[in-house]
C-alpha cells in the first residue's frame, strides 16, 4: 500500500508519532540534512519518496550503498522513536 493511499484512508501516521518524529529528527537528523531537509553539504535533501520501511532500514544501518555517507544511528533511538522518525520522513517533514 502506497502512502498516498495510507494518507488519504486515514492510515497515515498520527499526530503524536508526527510530534514524536519530529523531535527525534530535530535531535539527531536536522544538523546534516536540515531542518526541513533540504539537505546540507554533511547529508542528501530528504525527498526520495522511500517507505517508512527503507527509511527505518537506512537509519538503522546508515551506509547501503557503496556512495552512502550517513553513519548507522539506529543504536540512538528506541524501536518506537525509529517508527516514528521514519513516518515523519516519509509524511514529507510536516512543520
Amino acid at each position: 500500500v502506497d502512502r498516498a493511499f495510507r494518507l488519504t484512508f486515514g492510515r497515515g501516521p498520527t499526530a503524536e508519532e508526527l510530534a514524536n518524529g519530529k523531535a527525534a529528527y530535530a535531535q539527531t537528523c536536522a544538523m546534516c540534512h536540515g531542518p526541513t531537509g533540504p539537505g546540507t553539504q554533511m547529508g542528501i535533501a530528504l525527498n526520495a519518496g522511500l517507505d517508512s520501511a527503507a527509511i527505518k532500514e537506512k537509519i538503522v544501518k546508515g551506509k547501503i550503498n557503496p556512495t552512502d555517507t550517513m553513519p548507522p544511528m539506529g543504536a540512538a533511538y528506541s524501536e518506537a522513536q525509529l517508527d516514528d522518525l521514519a513516518k515523519f520522513v516519509e509524511a514529507g517533514l510536516p512543520q
